[in-house]
């Protein structure tokens, strides 16, 4: 059975770290700009540190984080330094 190459390369090409002007970003580049497991971004939306939004329209599960807001609420609330 042959695969789509382009669905190949969506689910192994990795989001790269997000443009320093870019402020909406996926859960991959949150992890990347943080230096963390998208995982661990997983547990800080469940236990509500980190804020984000949900997107409508989007496959289930699809959110956007405001990177900058991330970064300074994880200093503040969780003594979390972000990586530059």
């Amino acid at each position: 059975m042959k695969k789509n190459a382009l669905s190949i390369l969506e689910r192994e090409a990795p989001d790269p770290a997000p443009p320093s002007d870019q402020r909406w970003v996926t859960k991959k580049q949150v992890a990347v700009s943080l230096g963390i497991d998208p995982r661990s971004v997983t547990k800080l939306m469940k236990e509500k540190k980190i804020p984000y939004i949900k997107l409508f329209g989007g496959k289930q599960g699809d959110v956007r984080f405001d990177l900058p807001e991330v970064k300074a609420h994880l200093k503040e609330k969780n003594g979390i330094a972000a990586a530059a």
